[in-house]
C-alpha cells in the first residue's frame, strides 16, 4: 500500500513538472532539523496575480530567505504545486541554438 501511495504521489509531481505552469516564488522562511533535513516556507503569485503560501524539502539543502525559487502549479487548482527544491525530478530545457553572425547577413 504504501509503494502505491509513492507511485501515485511521482506520479502527480511529473504531471506538474509536465504540464503545469511554473512562476518564480520568493523563499519566506528556511528551517532545518536533523531528522527531515532542510525545508522552507515560500510563496508565489499565480496568472490571476492570487498569492499562496506553501512549504517544501529544500533537497538543495542552499536555499534562504529571499531567494527566487521556481514553482510549479495546476492552473486550475494552485493548491497542487511543488517548488523545483522539493522535487524528485529533473527538469531538462531544450536546448537554445543561436544563430552564428554570418548566418544573420542575408546574401543577394
Amino acid at each position: 500500500m504504501l509503494a502505491a501511495g509513492i507511485w501515485r504521489s511521482q506520479m502527480r509531481e511529473c504531471d506538474l513538472l509536465e504540464h503545469g505552469e511554473v512562476v518564480m516564488g520568493c523563499v519566506v522562511r528556511q528551517w532545518s532539523d536533523q531528522k527531515q533535513g532542510s525545508s522552507v516556507e515560500y510563496e508565489f503569485t499565480d496568472f490571476l496575480g492570487q498569492t499562496h503560501r506553501a512549504v517544501g524539502f529544500d533537497r538543495t539543502m542552499r536555499l534562504y530567505s529571499g531567494m527566487p525559487v521556481p514553482v510549479f502549479y495546476d492552473r486550475d487548482n494552485p493548491k497542487r504545486q511543488i517548488a523545483y527544491c522539493a522535487a524528485l525530478h529533473e527538469v531538462i530545457l531544450p536546448a537554445v541554438v543561436e544563430p552564428r553572425s554570418e548566418e544573420l547577413i542575408t546574401k543577394p
